[in-house]
């Protein structure tokens, strides 16, 4: 059974970072096992900050020259693709991931990384399941798992194809329109962004309110704009029931 100093289990923004302080703190002499089951760089450089702010930009723009229309902006030739977009989209993210994690990772000779999940056997023994499993000891653990998007207790929605942050830069064609549950940060920057770019939102939340932990004043001001750019909105509204007639998902 192979033995390391420290064994980091999640490939992310936190566990490596931490790699990084560990093989620099010890002159690199430390011996470091990483376990990741997801891509390295984990949320942010995937399918958050990246890609997200990166959409958020694009609208900007279309928002700015359709905004403008009016005031004698006129851009010849100007055409807009929303499947171009999102490949770009996931090409930064390709970029990034290699450039900021996996190359540098690659420079670490007492580094070991692992594709595969982790369990524990006991505080130090974790089990490694990599295709075929085996065992691992590390005399210090760090759980760096991050989290994963909640999915609410909606009847019908698991037989329904739905998306979040995580698959939402994978789709191949512009939908005509999309029900967006939630309306935290991250539900309004995207509710805001695909309104933008030509989708017809339908933006749901069970409060009263969007961002209800925040001054009400700043609630009804993003409520305002949202409306205003086009979003539909829907506070105080729980969704019972999700189902797929015909190529249309119905929310009841």
């Amino acid at each position: 059974m192979k033995r390391y100093d420290y064994i980091v289990v999640g490939g992310g923004a936190a566990g490596f970072s931490n790699i990084v302080k560990l093989n620099e703190l010890s002159d690199g002499k430390a011996t470091i096992l990483l376990v990741s089951k997801g891509p390295l760089g984990g949320t942010c450089v995937n399918t958050g900050c990246v890609p997200s702010k990166t959409l958020i930009e694009v609208a900007r723009h279309i928002h700015n020259i359709n905004r403008f229309r009016d005031r004698g902006l006129e851009i010849d030739g100007y055409q807009y693709s929303f499947v171009e977009t999102l490949r770009k989209i996931r090409e930064v993210v390709e970029e990034l991931r290699v450039g900021k994690y996996e190359n540098i990772l690659k420079e670490f000779d007492n580094v070991e990384y692992i594709f595969g999940e982790a369990r524990f056997i006991d505080r130090n023994t974790l089990e490694i399941n990599h295709g075929d499993k085996f065992e691992v000891v590390g005399d210090k653990i760090l759980i760096s798992t991050g989290s994963r998007p909640a999915i609410p207790p909606i009847d019908g929605l698991d037989k329904i194809e739905y998306l979040t942050t995580d698959n939402l830069w994978s789709l191949d064609k512009k939908p005509d329109s999309i029900a967006i549950i939630g309306s935290g940060a991250v539900g309004l920057e995207i509710s805001q962004s695909l309104t933008r770019l030509g989708i017809e939102v339908y933006l749901i939340e069970v409060l009263d309110r969007p961002i209800p932990n925040t001054e009400p004043e700043i609630s009804e001001m993003i409520k305002d704009r949202l409306e205003e750019e086009g979003v539909k909105t829907y506070f105080k509204t729980r969704v019972e029931k999700i189902w797929k007639q015909n190529d249309r998902v119905i929310l009841s």
